[in-house]
């Protein structure tokens, strides 16, 4: 679950460590950098696996326990590069295993075993070689113990950023639930559609109610001004990287938890939701902790569904309301965490980066068992990975240019523009480092005033007077904004 574009990357009022590498802008912010491939070539997986017999440090591996097999599989997931190796756990260790075939290097792909047909089930991520625009995928993926196996696509999802599933034991189905961006300037649909997959085909499905995701706002999408729906804070596209899914033990549906922003549908920022077999009911007790996680992880655990956010607390689900149990130790503070239940019961952790600032990403490996947090792989602090200067592209807009397309986008008025490595860190909480693509940040100024809610619900914060606009270095794409601009950028202006 590293966050990918995050807008693929989510513009956000408040920037909070925006790091330019420049030989004039010089950052010591530590971070996460990463590009990505696919295939099986060294570039690929030379560098991901640890000497020690455990995976190398990396976040957004899919995750999931194979009954067949009684082993957690883990396939993907991003460090310098998108990986495409596949890792077995069996309850005490990990193996690296040599598929003749697999899916492409990814991360933020979903997986999830369908007990109808006895398969585990892989599907879409995204990979980015940090030179471009992020390429989402649709592709779909089964794994037999030994080897990966391609299946008919056919009428398939639309590749979407951060997809999730669940298995449901009553419909024998998995159910697949993808969040887009909202891609009109007025009105606010649904950008929500939910799948499900019966272990030939995938079946898209229209259900009067659906997840709503964290609301409109920012430049991509439509203005929080445009909806008449109150906000309950500063709009953002729906972002998958603050949605979860697991199958409850006890109903034997599909949940999801989600952050949202609207006012009038959930009176907090976290909803959950329960798939029927044709429609998603929205419990009316809503009461997860603010802040609203991020990357939060949903699994069954002691015939129980276990919640665990950014900030390590555990919760579980009575098919009601929520009830905590307790919090982890301060190094599982994170997010972009990978997850599952061994054949033993035991909830595994794997990976992640830290849940704030400086960034970096963890390859560590954590159980718990009867209450009980232990760390049986890896060091407990992140490493720092740095973006390499010297990577910059050699062709890609020029300066002139950037500052036309900033302009386009109607937010603020452009003074100038900087091409650097960007490398970012979201609040704590909400979001994690993504970094080592080239971009042009231009400074925009102007007012820049978030939504603040409904009345009485927040405080405005006075607006801000600057701006940055991050353009991808050679296609152009915006890739999120920043308000007020990195002293960095300021300096001089």
């Amino acid at each position: 679950m590293i966050p990918t574009e995050r807008s693929h990357w989510k513009p956000n009022l408040v920037m909070v460590s925006v790091c330019l590498v420049l030989s004039l802008l010089v950052s010591a912010c530590a971070a996460f950098s990463r590009s990505s491939c696919s295939g099986s070539s060294s570039a690929c997986t030379g560098q991901a696996s640890s000497s020690n017999g455990a995976p190398s440090p990396r976040a957004g591996a899919a995750m999931a326990f194979d009954p067949t097999t009684n082993q957690v599989v883990m396939f993907g997931g991003g460090a310098s590069v998108s990986l495409d190796e596949t890792w077995t756990w069996n309850g005490t260790a990990w193996s690296l295993q040599h598929p003749a075939h697999h899916p492409p290097a990814r991360e933020h792909a979903t997986m999830a075993f369908d007990a109808a047909s006895g398969q585990l089930i892989l599907f879409g991520g995204d990979s980015d070689d940090g030179m471009g625009s992020p390429q989402l995928l649709s592709d779909t993926w089964n794994w037999d113990g030994s080897d990966w196996h391609r299946l008919p696509s056919g009428t398939t999802p639309p590749a979407a950023d951060n997809p999730h599933m669940a298995y449901d034991v009553d419909t024998r189905q998995i159910v697949l639930v993808a969040q887009y961006c909202y891609c009109t300037p007025a009105g606010d649909p649904s950008a929500t559609q939910t799948w499900t997959w019966d272990g030939l085909t995938w079946a898209h499905h229209d259900p009067p109610h659906q997840p709503i995701g964290v609301g409109p706002g920012g430049i991509r999408g439509a203005q929080a001004a445009l909806t008449p729906r109150p906000l309950l804070e500063g709009g953002q596209g729906p972002g998958g990287d603050l949605t979860a899914m697991g199958t409850d033990p006890q109903s034997g549906h599909a949940v999801l938890i989600e952050k949202v922003n609207y006012g009038d549908t959930v009176p907090g920022p976290v909803a959950t939701w329960t798939w029927t077999g044709s429609d998603w009911k929205l419990s009316p007790i809503h009461n997860l902790p603010s802040p609203a996680p991020w990357s939060p992880i949903l699994v069954p655990d002691a015939g129980k569904l276990l919640y665990i956010d950014a900030s390590a607390r555990l919760w579980t689900w009575d098919g009601g309301t929520w009830r905590s149990i307790g919090a982890g130790p301060d190094p599982l503070r994170r997010g972009d965490d990978s997850a599952a239940v061994d054949s033993a019961g035991t909830l595994l952790i794997f990976g992640g980066v830290p849940a704030s600032a400086p960034g970096g990403i963890y390859g560590d490996t954590w159980t718990w068992a009867s209450g009980t947090w232990s760390k049986v792989a890896g060091a407990s602090a992140p490493v720092a990975i740095y973006p390499q200067p010297s990577l910059r592209p050699a062709h890609g807009l020029t300066e002139a240019q950037a500052v036309q397309k900033a302009q386009a986008l109607h937010t603020g008025t452009p003074v100038r523009a900087v091409a650097a490595p960007m490398r970012n860190f979201w609040q704590p909480g909400e979001g994690g480092p993504d970094g080592n693509r080239w971009v042009w940040a231009v400074l925009v100024k102007g007012t820049f005033q978030g939504s603040c809610g409904p009345a009485g619900a927040h405080t405005c914060p006075p607006p801000a007077t600057s701006g940055v606009v991050f353009l991808d270095y050679v296609s152009g794409d915006w890739l999120g904004s920043g308000f007020p601009a990195p002293p960095q950028l300021l300096a001089g202006s």
